[in-house]
């Protein structure tokens, strides 16, 4: 699935990445496998504009982070931080989750 590809609610993601609604802008994080929701705006379709960089890679909090970037809770996938490297993981705001997973490098 080549990144700009708009990609209607429903439809299974074909990449771990960063989707846009075409309509209002709204952003969200997919893992590969899961099922685009509909947007809270009513539009149609998505837009894939970034693929994980290096998606696998796992930290837990309390950790410093290898590398710049952004990342997603694991646990709630609701939260995508941005990490620069040497800082330390901390846990979710969100819902408390302990582990970090890469999603775009810096």
């Amino acid at each position: 699935m080549p990144i700009f590809d708009r990609i209607k609610p429903g439809k299974i993601a074909q990449e771990t990445g960063i989707y846009l609604c075409d309509n209002c802008g709204e952003i969200i994080a997919l893992a590969k496998g899961e099922r685009l929701p509909p947007c809270k705006c009513g539009s149609p379709t998505w837009i894939l504009v970034a693929i994980a960089g290096e998606a696998g890679k796992k930290y837990k909090t309390g950790t410093e982070s290898p590398e710049s970037g952004l990342f997603i809770c694991t646990k709630c996938k609701n939260e995508i931080i941005p990490i620069a490297k040497g800082n330390v993981f901390p846990p979710c705001k969100k819902c408390g989750g302990e582990e970090w997973q890469l999603i775009l490098s810096a």
